[in-house]
């Protein structure tokens, strides 16, 4: 199925500046992670500024190619009816313009799926990816005063903006670097 960017239509104030001013999130927040925290699935440490790293490539991909709130499904499936009476010329002509629709119209990516693609760079790897999942959920936790909440459920809500996305990114890499392991 093709797929287009959702759009959001209610603002949001989650990460707004009169919630919670960014030094109490920084300081506030080093209590929800816990040492155990920064030790990624290997089991080796993970220190603060490759968790920035990771957030500040997050970043550059989000700025260079879009955000995106979530991808939705539209419409019916692009790939043609598989029909006898076409030529095996017609058939690799059909196959190719769906190829080249897929991969050329959706660049955007939403903030999970940048986050992943920057574990596969040659910046960073599986165990900072999982560190910084955790840092943006402790981020998150602390800024909106859930203890339940998750950096991805976050920035898929509804009305969710690329500015505040893109908030989230700067700070966690903040305070990765400030509360970190060096």
């Amino acid at each position: 199925m093709a797929k287009k960017a959702a759009t959001a239509t209610a603002p949001s104030t989650i990460l707004d500046s009169n919630v919670m001013p960014l030094d109490t999130v920084l300081r506030e927040a080093a209590g929800l992670i816990k040492e155990d925290d920064w030790i990624g699935w290997s089991g080796e440490l993970v220190d603060g500024a490759a968790v920035a790293r990771h957030l500040e490539a997050a970043a550059v991909l989000l700025e260079r190619d879009g955000w995106v709130r979530q991808h939705v499904e539209d419409g019916p499936s692009p790939v043609p009816a598989d029909e006898e009476s076409l030529s095996v010329k017609e058939m690799v002509r059909q196959l190719l313009r769906v190829v080249r629709e897929a991969i050329g119209v959706e660049k955007q990516r939403t903030l999970v799926e940048a986050l992943a693609d920057v574990k596969y760079s040659a910046v960073s790897d599986d165990d900072t990816w999982v560190v910084t999942t955790r840092v943006l959920d402790a981020v998150v936790r602390e800024r909106t005063g859930s203890r339940t909440a998750y950096h991805s459920s976050w920035a898929g809500k509804l009305g969710r903006t690329y500015a505040e996305v893109a908030e989230l990114l700067a700070v966690g890499a903040e305070f990765a670097r400030v509360h970190g392991p060096r």
